[in-house]
């Protein structure tokens, strides 16, 4: 008499188990857990990285459109002063600062129109904070949950005019004003750096209408 063999189904045991081991059960093992969260935590790293390194050169761009619209305020004050004021601080920059204008800050969101001269040939810290001997320019403000402004951030910045008389250089009577400026920035690593860049503009004796 003969008997047909039945099949083996996939992942049953072929035959009985002689060898007195426990069959082994499907699963990751602790090694491949451990490379596998590795492996998470480090795309983790990265991505984090990532993110702020794009927020601090956001922020750093920030930081420069801000500081060169400062400048350009002051460079738009100067170009529309009188003539014989700019000439003056040329003949004499010691004793004739440029009457330019800045911005107070109290702190809370405030702001205010105040006189702030800057001298020629000298580096001149700019911003003012209201009540207080602190210089910066206002960047942004932290709220608490009611909305109240809590912590100030601030930049700070510096300009240096400096007048150039162009009459004994081209016989024209004008004056090229270079307004330097700079500002402290952050680096990727969030350390401060300090930045600069020059504007010009050339003030003539003609009327301008």
């Amino acid at each position: 008499m003969f008997f047909a063999a039945r099949p083996t189904v996939r992942g049953e045991p072929a035959g009985p188990n002689t060898s007195g081991a426990s069959p082994r059960i499907g699963g990751f093992t602790i090694v491949e857990v451990v490379f596998a969260v590795g492996i998470f935590g480090l795309c983790g790293l990265g991505i984090a990285s990532a993110f702020l390194q794009s927020r601090r050169i956001a922020e750093s761009n920030v930081f420069e459109t801000t500081a060169l619209t400062v400048a350009q305020g002051f460079l738009e004050q100067i170009k529309a002063m009188d003539y014989a004021v700019i000439e003056a601080a040329v003949a004499d920059p010691t004793n004739n600062k440029l009457p330019t204008l800045g911005i107070a800050h109290d702190g809370l969101g405030g702001t205010n129109v105040v006189p702030e001269p800057i001298a020629v040939g000298q580096k001149n810290a700019v911003g003012i904070f209201e009540g207080t001997t602190h210089r910066g320019i206002l960047i942004d403000l932290q709220r608490d949950k009611f909305g109240k402004a809590t912590i100030p951030r601030y930049m700070k910045m510096w300009v240096t005019p400096t007048l150039t008389d162009l009459l004994a250089i081209e016989n024209r009577r004008c004056i090229e004003v270079s307004l330097l400026f700079e500002w402290e920035a952050r680096d990727l690593a969030g350390n401060a750096v300090p930045r600069q860049r020059t504007v010009r503009i050339v003030s003539s004796n003609v009327p301008t209408y």
